[in-house]
């Protein structure tokens, strides 16, 4: 395909579904932020991410303490608030390195379709999935835990499960893992947000309890 768009191919005969896949900013944004705090979102899956925001924030928290002779413990990386992510740019490049295989072959099925069978397919979802959580313990909660140590800090976060993403694969585990003091938070209430859900005067089968392992 060339840049405007057409695609130069030898059309052999038989019945061809053509699958475009690509990515582009989506205007994702935090979902709980302070005002001065609100942006769009990070690539999760790209240790840029992190380190911009290290870059950009903690050097900052740094600098400003160290103008009065202190210096933070250690840092922490609060609760994932931030949608469903699923990919990143450099998908394929992670893929291989965590995989072993050219996940290529076998986009459409991010799209619904099946490639060789329900079988294949499915196990390359999953491995797909893997390759997320992977990328989500690696290139963020330890690239942060890297950058933190390099300063002399330790790293605390709430790193097992995000709160609101049911749908994201995470693997709780490898990313407390990447932790100092790894932290839970559960949260009681059909919604955590309305203060009137969170009475004592409801029972269990009413008040919703949301567990974090960590």
């Amino acid at each position: 395909m060339v840049k405007d768009g057409i695609l130069n191919w030898e059309v052999p005969h038989g019945n061809w579904i053509i699958v475009r896949t690509g990515h582009r900013m989506t205007g994702s944004r935090l979902m709980i932020a302070q005002p001065e705090a609100d942006g769009l979102s990070i690539d999760w899956f790209d240790r840029r991410g992190v380190e911009l925001q290290f870059k950009h924030f903690g050097t900052l928290l740094l600098e400003e303490a160290a103008k009065v002779g202190a210096k933070p413990a250690y840092f922490c990386d609060d609760s994932f608030e931030d949608g469903f992510p699923n990919w990143t740019g450099k998908i394929l490049e992670k893929f291989r390195h965590y995989r072993g295989y050219d996940a290529t072959p076998y986009l459409p099925v991010l799209s619904g379709f099946i490639i060789g069978s329900a079988d294949i397919s499915d196990r390359f979802l999953n491995d797909y999935r893997k390759t997320i959580a992977d990328c989500m313990a690696d290139e963020h909660y330890g690239r942060f835990a890297e950058l933190c140590h390099q300063q002399g800090l330790l790293v605390q976060n709430e790193a097992a499960g995000p709160s609101r993403s049911g749908t994201i694969c995470l693997d709780g585990l490898k990313n407390l893992g990447r932790s100092d003091m790894p932290a839970g938070e559960f949260w009681l209430g059909p919604n955590h947000e309305d203060q009137n859900t969170l009475t004592d005067d409801k029972t269990y089968g009413v008040v919703q309890a949301r567990f974090r392992t960590e």
